[in-house]
């Protein structure tokens, strides 16, 4: 049959070339050397690599259901050029951690045409326990909604999926798909390393005719040139789910790709890469060499660059004890008055995404997996208390919260290990036993080993070899939850990046006045109100989203480096 999309595109890739000059790397092969697929999948070209500079019109992130078990952090990445609207959704199913990953990744990418819509952890609980499933399997969820907690987190992601022009959910899957038995591993029944239909064609109720099985084939063939390693190959896999005769009939038509076809007429795919693959960055490679040209072929072009695959670390964290703001990093102990109420706003790391946080014991829910980042708890229980951070399911430290009696005379709650330093001219506010919740927007940071607060549109003025660190932005004392998503040094570039690319997010990173390379095409032309000395002034900007709003954008105040 003809595909006679209701919007029909191409078969031919829309600019294919960008994923042709691919570098090749040899293939040392020794005698018992262990070989992962990271050495034998080609690396990207220095054509996709590049540096990502904080653009605030181009991502837009929006957080639903916080305080839940089943939060959703959506992400909308806007392209350069206007066109079709592409949906990927990771961690539906929270054992498979290429796929969140490979998300991830996409978020981080640059989309030249058209719109790109990311759900990185569509089950957040389940990622943490690193489960397929917490009490029901999310992606059994679609044709009928049986679980009503997560009823919230599948309404939204069907919002989406009727704003996208194309679906594309990322698995992981055990062994490798192959038409013929070789043994357990290789075989027709096995969902690892293939792309994913659930007929060849599918036939909608307007008689559209969508062709699914061409763009498979052709994003399998891209993919394949990529990974060189035929034992690794993608595979075509059609589940046949319309057919009663298929033993995939009962099960796929829950699932969200049966739903997208029958529901919205729309294409949709799963890709699969094998939990048997050597390393968790093969995984995230498969996920995105097989996605790109898929994307492509319904017009959808991305400007791939992927950042290495490392073990997560924790930076700290914000506790906010009473309204109180503090920064603690693993390890440290803060006491706190028996009855205050201590909420753990945010946490950082060499990840942007993917943290979540466990108080034990606090509350009668208790167990692996809580999400308890931005929920209040009530320290009602005398002794300590252990908040246990994970990156997804991978623990990277924890804090401690000392309960201590109430006295007649309240003690504010206070953080060990003040450095005391002169502040530096500019401003800042000397703190010694905590961080007041300041009267405006403010950000926290530290200037020469210095924690201080800095309001909005006060310049900072550094000498040469002065260090400064932005920690967190600080808005007045609200009900209302906050998330700050990125704090941007304008044309500062970090040297210690364990993902190896500039995101644009400097929380957490020191920059030395004078020494950092700073690109200086970011300089803006001092004001009257930056003649402090000659020297060059760069922009601070802050992105943070309210509540279920999308994110905002603030210059906060300016940076001047004397010589």
């Amino acid at each position: 049959m003809t595909h006679t999309h209701a919007s029909p595109m191409q078969g031919t890739l829309v600019a294919m070339n960008k994923l042709t000059n691919i570098s090749r790397l040899s293939l040392l092969l020794t005698m018992g050397a262990l070989i992962t697929i990271s050495a034998l999948i080609a690396t990207p070209s220095t054509a996709h690599a590049r540096k990502m500079v904080f653009e605030p019109n181009n991502v837009k992130h929006i957080s639903y259901f916080p305080q839940t078990d089943y939060p959703l952090d959506v992400y909308i990445i806007t392209g350069a050029k206007p066109g079709a609207t592409g949906l990927i959704v990771g961690g539906i199913q929270g054992d498979e951690e290429g796929g969140y990953l490979a998300a991830d990744q996409f978020i981080d990418m640059q989309v030249d045409t058209g719109t790109l819509i990311v759900i990185p952890r569509a089950n957040a609980k389940a990622v943490a326990i690193a489960e397929r499933a917490t009490v029901v399997d999310m992606n059994r969820q679609f044709k009928n909604i049986t679980y009503e907690k997560m009823r919230g987190a599948i309404e939204t992601i069907k919002k989406y999926i009727s704003e996208a022009d194309v679906f594309i959910n990322f698995h992981d899957g055990w062994g490798f798909h192959r038409k013929e038995y070789t043994d357990w591993s290789y075989s027709p029944d096995r969902f690892g390393q293939s792309v994913v239909t659930d007929s060849d064609e599918y036939t909608c109720s307007n008689d559209t005719i969508l062709n699914l099985r061409e763009p498979a084939f052709m994003a399998i063939k891209s993919a394949n040139e990529r990974i060189q390693l035929e034992k690794y190959y993608l595979e075509y896999f059609n589940t046949r789910t319309f057919e009663e005769t298929s033993k995939y009939y009962t099960s796929m038509t829950n699932a969200s790709t049966y739903y997208v076809l029958t529901a919205e007429c729309k294409p949709a795919f799963a890709i699969e890469a094998s939990k048997n693959l050597p390393t968790v960055r093969d995984k995230v490679l498969v996920h995105v060499y097989a996605a790109i040209p898929l994307l492509a072929y319904y017009g959808i072009i991305v400007n791939e660059s992927v950042s290495p695959v490392v073990a997560p670390t924790m930076s700290h964290v914000v506790v906010d004890v009473d309204g109180t703001k503090y920064a603690l990093q693993s390890g440290q102990t803060i006491n706190v008055t028996q009855g205050s109420t201590v909420t753990v706003k945010n946490i950082y790391g060499n990840y942007q995404r993917g943290y979540t946080v466990d108080i034990i014991g606090v509350d009668a829910k208790g167990g692996r997996g809580q999400l308890d980042t931005n929920t209040p708890h009530v320290m009602s229980e005398r002794g300590k208390v252990v908040a246990n951070v994970y990156k997804d399911s991978v623990s990277v430290g924890k804090v401690f919260f000392q309960v201590q009696a109430p006295v007649q005379t309240p003690v504010q709650a206070s953080v060990p290990a003040p450095v005391p330093a002169p502040v530096p001219r500019g401003g800042g506010e000397t703190l010694s036993t905590g961080l007041a919740t300041p009267t405006t927007p403010s950000l926290l940071a530290s200037v020469n080993g210095q924690i201080g607060v800095y309001p909005v549109a006060q310049n900072i003025v550094l000498n040469k070899g002065d260090t400064f660190t932005p920690i967190y932005f600080l808005l007045p004392k609200t009900d209302v939850p906050y998330f700050v998503n990125i704090i941007n040094i304008k044309g500062f570039v970090p040297k210690r990046l364990a993902s190896g690319i500039n995101t644009g997010n400097d929380m957490g990173h020191t920059m030395v006045a004078g020494v950092s390379d700073m690109l200086t095409q970011y300089a803006v032309r001092p004001t009257a109100g930056d003649n402090f000395g000659v020297g060059e002034v760069f922009p601070v900007v802050v992105e943070y989203t309210v509540a279920n709003s999308v994110a905002r954008n603030v210059e906060v105040f300016r940076i001047q480096i004397l010589k």
